[in-house]
């Protein structure tokens, strides 16, 4: 006995919803794994531009960037007091 022609043109409709589905889920994916990448790039690009060469960033041991560094009071004291660091002439301190 033949297969009816509605069955198998309702299988294909679903199929090829399906389908559309699919490709909608994974361009969507790849839109926003695109669009972080270009959000990561920008907020580096940035923190590498700004800034005076005058002025350092200090991160504590451990640390993998300056956004996960924490200095206590002690050690800021500790770095304002090192022979290393320029002193302006007034100081606003």
């Amino acid at each position: 006995m033949p297969i009816p022609s509605s069955t198998t043109s309702t299988a294909r409709a679903r199929a090829a919803a399906s389908s559309v589905v699919a490709v909608l889920g994974i361009a969507g994916t790849v839109g926003v794994f695109v669009a972080m990448l270009a959000l990561a790039r920008g907020f580096k690009a940035t923190v590498t531009s700004s800034g005076l060469p005058q002025n350092v960033i200090v991160q504590r041991g451990g640390a993998d960037s300056e956004m996960t560094s924490i200095l206590t009071l002690e050690h800021v004291r500790i770095l304002e007091d090192a022979p290393q660091v320029a002193r302006a002439m007034a100081s606003p301190w």
